[in-house]
């Protein structure tokens, strides 16, 4: 979609019936319009032009601050020129619905992925390079609890092979996938040069005082059973945990595919994953 569609679209949706209107609140939706897009829309009469450039700059640097701290890679590799016309229009032109302030950056994501602008439809890395960066918010904003003292030695007894353990998550993790490996890329990174490569990651919470958030590269395997305990709105059984894996593998021998299991899922907790069991 083109900025002019994204523009109109929204205009749709917020345009007031304006003769229907209090005199007052015609005035309210004229302010606001020229604070969104002062070349498209009219200084309302009565208020001085410094006055509204003010209020216009301190209403976009607190929003677009939020979406700059955010998305730093991604600002730093569009370099300042496109990243300023790309935040002033979503300033002017999309509608936010929700009323938090962390959701302004997935709502820019959701407008830069809605655009065909010639100059990102060029770069095909970027939309999986912003849903990374925007997952380090997720996850630096989940308040689920994080379980404290699991024992692993037991956890390990549960996974041997005479056992079904009900698994459950004990900690906010998530299993990512991407086409290119976009959680090594810094703001300096050379990415003209960069290749597609798949790439499946596991991010969880450590268990530290700030809380960090880690990433281990997984295989597509492990990420499958990750997935599959993170979407699971109960405790999973090891058993049906299989189960899912024999069905999506049917030409593996279901011995084999409870050993692989097993395996991956101890590896997966050997490098931070908590589980309860």
């Amino acid at each position: 979609m083109s900025a002019q569609q994204t523009k109109h679209a929204n205009e749709q949706q917020t345009k007031p019936q304006s003769a229907h209107l209090p005199e007052f609140q015609r005035l309210q939706y004229a302010f606001t319009a020229h604070l969104r897009d002062p070349e498209a829309a009219a200084a309302p009469v009565g208020i001085k032009s410094e006055r509204l450039a003010t209020y216009r700059e301190l209403l976009f640097n607190n929003v677009i601050n939020f979406v700059d701290i955010t998305f730093p890679i991604a600002k730093a590799q569009l370099g300042e020129a496109l990243w300023s016309r790309l935040t002033n229009r979503f300033f002017a032109d999309f509608n936010c619905t929700s009323p938090f302030f962390y959701d302004i950056s997935l709502h820019f994501r959701e407008f830069i992925e809605s655009l065909d602008w010639p100059d990102l439809l060029a770069l095909p890395w970027l939309e999986s390079l912003m849903h990374y960066e925007w997952m380090e918010l997720v996850a630096d904003i989940d308040d689920r609890p994080m379980a404290l003292g699991v024992d692993t030695n037991a956890l390990d007894e549960a996974l041997s092979a005479d056992h079904d353990p009900q698994l459950q998550l004990a900690g906010p993790a998530w299993a990512l996938a991407y086409q290119w490996r976009v959680h090594e890329w810094r703001e300096d990174s050379d990415l003209s040069v960069v290749k597609q490569e798949s790439v499946c990651l596991m991010a969880l919470r450590a268990d530290d005082a700030a809380l960090s958030l880690q990433i281990h590269e997984i295989t597509p395997f492990a990420a499958f059973l990750l997935e599959a305990l993170t979407q699971a709105e109960a405790p999973l059984a090891l058993s049906e945990l299989i189960a899912r894996v024999c069905s999506a593998m049917p030409q593996a021998h279901p011995q084999e595919v409870a050993t692989m299991v097993r395996t991956v899922l101890r590896d997966l907790i050997a490098h931070g994953l908590r589980l309860r069991h």
